[in-house]
């Protein structure tokens, strides 16, 4: 039986920087992650909000992110539709 490599799910950055709420900055940030599909609209208007959400493909094959380093901070990832995961153990 054959599992899938890639799947889609949804990202949240919580207490992003106000200046990474443009187009081109989340579309970096992401594709560390994974290949866009879409950037959701409210996040996109440019005006910071708790979080900055997007939907990604990723690579099963790879780890999941647990943080990301941005402009010299690290920046918390957290993942959408998805069963429950321990960074620390799995």
């Amino acid at each position: 039986m054959e599992y899938p490599n890639t799947m889609m799910t949804r990202i949240q950055l919580p207490s992003l920087s106000s200046a990474m709420y443009k187009r081109s900055s989340l579309m970096a940030i992401s594709e560390i992650m994974g290949k866009v599909v879409k950037i959701d609209s409210n996040t996109n208007s440019g005006s910071p909000r708790r979080f900055a959400w997007m939907v990604i493909y990723i690579d099963l094959r790879q780890p999941l992110m647990s943080k990301i380093w941005i402009e010299g901070k690290l920046q918390r990832v957290e993942y959408e539709s998805l069963p429950n995961i321990c960074f620390n153990c799995a």
